[in-house]
């Protein structure tokens, strides 16, 4: 039966835990050890009995003695178990606060997470949607239908900035509760500990009393013994004195090793509260300052855009005005225009007889000319190639120095970047440290000729830059009819309106010398005007369309050489866009980035020193707050008290 006791008793015990979170369950884990240690107490003294021949001789059979002292050990051992649970509730209850505040903490944590992502994905909706109208506020052209598109823009910014102040609000307000919660979780373990001593003081001093009245009741049965066994009674009564001094060290150094493990226990459980504190405290801060970062940049993109369509508004305004005065200065140039055309058609028709005869002449002096060029031209190019030479060594020299002082500013914005802010750093392309050279020596693609371009664009779809060159086409193909012989004129005439054109843009090319898609480009370009506030330009009038022309065949002449006014370009090489690339290595957002951060660490300073401050504060009060206590428990464990008739022990026990 004692075999299957003890079985029964193991098995409560390994199904239950005193440190489950169901009170039966600790309650039945408890009576569970308690009867297991009773159990083993009472087989180490049956062998203790068997072993000892004395015992077995004086002590035949169990007296009143052992009886009594065999039911007030268990008794003692009850109150200990007692004492043990009131311990025990102590940290199951602060475990469970623990378990509740965490699992809050995690709650709160993912409902915050989840508001972040929610504003996040609403501020990116808001901002599409503000990035969006300003096109459509762009395009208006009335004066007060851009004025309510700017208002409406005004508004929506209001409202996403509003949005970010609201989210800010409610995160310093949560860092504040957590403050908050975290000096009231400082106090309840004060608390706690205070508990615990006075548990383990109660504990003590009720084990005393018991001790003391049992030994009082076993001396009691001793004496009444006393007669007729005072022999054999003494040498039981020193094993037993003796037996229970040992226990009582074990019982007390168990008692001082509980009480060393529970300090442990708290020790850890408010450091890992603390750490874990910080670290929320400082994501929050983090999470702030990267929100406030964030509404700078969005109000700063907002002035912007807004000083960007009052000037454009401003010059609509005044390109109205101008118009106007065009059109006027139009009419009165037409009508002068018209007298000039009537005397320019009878002076060209005696000009015609006198410039052929010229041209013949000057025909024959291009041919003695050309070839004296030519010849001037093979000497050109040998000292050409000599003054490009020294151009590309001066070239590379300044390259190599400007390209290590650009890497180094770019070394140092890294480092800014990932040490301080701990973002991700882009780093520019390589492509803005490479010689333009290089990228010259690489073998160029074959041009397109220009007939395959021309009819890509004119038989192609229609985009941004194909209409324009489509536009300066038609033009050319309008205004430089003259280029085209008579005879192909008369094959034109039973095609098309289209095919006629693309015949007589490929005669015009090859009268002009045009030979790729390059040359045809650039063409086009002579035939816009640039105009501020629009990208590609203005189409020229049809009465300048020969002065853009005629510019163009000059330039080309010039570039080719054949004015024989040109110079030796020797950057041709080289393209001034490394220059601008180098310059804008570094963008204007990472220097006012750093100008940002240089802030932020100054503010940073200033609030860790006030907090260093407050810190070295608390600390002092602490201190104050252990030495007073030290200091009344000192008074109250002092034996003045006993010899006072009205001890304040009794007076603070009362309140």
């Amino acid at each position: 039966p004692a075999s299957v006791a003890k079985q029964a008793m193991e098995g409560a015990a390994s199904q239950f835990s005193v440190d489950s979170d169901n009170q039966d369950e600790r309650i039945a884990a408890r009576r569970a050890r308690i009867a297991q240690r009773l159990e083993e107490a009472q087989n180490v003294d049956q062998v203790v009995r068997k072993e000892d021949p004395v015992n077995v001789a004086l002590q035949p059979e169990p007296v009143k003695s052992m009886a009594k002292i065999t039911a007030d050990r268990e008794e003692l051992d009850m109150l200990r178990e007692q004492g043990l649970e009131k311990v025990t509730l102590v940290r199951i209850t602060a475990d469970m606060a623990e378990s509740r505040r965490r699992q809050a903490e995690d709650a709160a944590k993912a409902q915050r997470r989840k508001k972040l992502e929610d504003d996040r994905a609403n501020s990116a909706r808001m901002l599409d949607e503000i990035m969006l109208k300003w096109d459509t506020a762009i395009s208006k052209s009335d004066a007060l239908e851009l004025q309510a598109a700017l208002h409406e823009q005004r508004k929506a910014c209001e409202a996403l900035t509003g949005a970010k102040d609201v989210l800010i609000s409610e995160i310093q307000n949560e860092l504040k509760a957590k403050d908050d919660e975290f000096v009231k979780d400082l106090r309840t373990q004060t608390q706690d500990v205070d508990a615990l001593l006075g548990f383990m003081e109660e504990q003590v001093k009720t084990l005393t009393t018991a001790y003391k009245t049992k030994l009082a009741e076993i001396e009691g049965t001793f004496l009444a013994e006393r007669a007729e066994l005072l022999d054999a009674a003494r040498k039981e009564w020193e094993g037993a004195m003796s037996n229970r001094s040992t226990l009582e060290m074990k019982a007390l150094e168990g008692s001082i090793a509980r009480v060393d493990l529970h300090d442990e226990d708290l020790e850890k459980l408010r450091l890992a509260d603390l750490e874990e504190y910080n670290a929320i405290k400082s994501t929050l801060e983090a999470e702030v300052q990267s929100l406030e970062q964030q509404i700078q940049q969005l109000r700063a993109t907002c002035l912007l855009n807004a000083e960007k369509l009052e000037y454009n508004h401003q010059v609509l305004k005044k390109r109205d005005e101008e118009n106007m005065v065009t059109i006027t200065q139009q009419k009165r140039k037409i009508t002068r225009l018209q007298d000039q055309l009537n005397q320019l058609r009878a002076k060209a028709a005696r000009q015609e007889k006198a410039f052929r005869d010229e041209n013949e002449a000057l025909t024959e002096d291009y041919k003695r000319i050309t070839e004296q060029f030519r010849d001037l031209q093979r000497k050109f190019r040998h000292f050409q190639a000599v003054d490009q030479s020294q151009y590309d060594e001066v070239w590379t020299m300044n390259e190599e120095q400007v390209t290590g002082a650009a890497k180094k500013l770019i070394d140092a914005d890294r480092v800014i970047h990932h040490q301080q802010l701990g973002l991700e750093f882009v780093p520019p392309v390589e492509e803005a440290f490479h010689s333009c050279k290089a990228a010259a020596a690489a073998a160029p693609a074959a041009p397109k000729p220009a007939a395959e371009a021309m009819v890509e664009v004119m038989t192609g779809p229609d985009t941004l830059s194909s209409r324009a060159i489509k536009r300066a086409l038609a033009l050319l193909s309008d205004e430089a009819g003259f280029l085209v012989e008579a005879k192909l004129q008369q094959l034109l005439a039973p095609l098309n309106p289209a095919a006629q054109r693309m015949v007589r843009l490929d005669a015009i090319f090859k009268a002009l010398g045009i030979e790729s898609d390059e040359d045809m480009q650039r063409l086009a370009s002579y035939f816009y005007a640039k105009v501020p506030g629009i990208a590609e330009g203005e189409l020229v009038p049809a009465d300048e369309a020969m002065e853009a022309l005629r510019r163009f065949v000059e330039e080309s002449r010039r570039s080719k050489g054949l004015d024989g006014t040109s110079v030796p370009d020797l950057a041709a090489s080289r393209s001034p866009a490394f220059w601008a690339d180098v310059i804008g290595v570094l963008p204007t957002a990472h220097l006012k980035t750093w100008k940002s951060l240089s802030d932020a660490l100054g503010q940073y300073e200033r609030v860790l020193t006030d907090r260093a401050r407050t810190l070295a504060e608390v600390q002092s009060l602490d201190q104050q707050n252990e030495e007073l206590r030290v200091l009344l428990q000192h008074y109250h464990g002092s034996k003045i008290n006993d010899e006072l008739q009205i001890p304040p022990t009794k007076i603070l026990s009362g309140l």
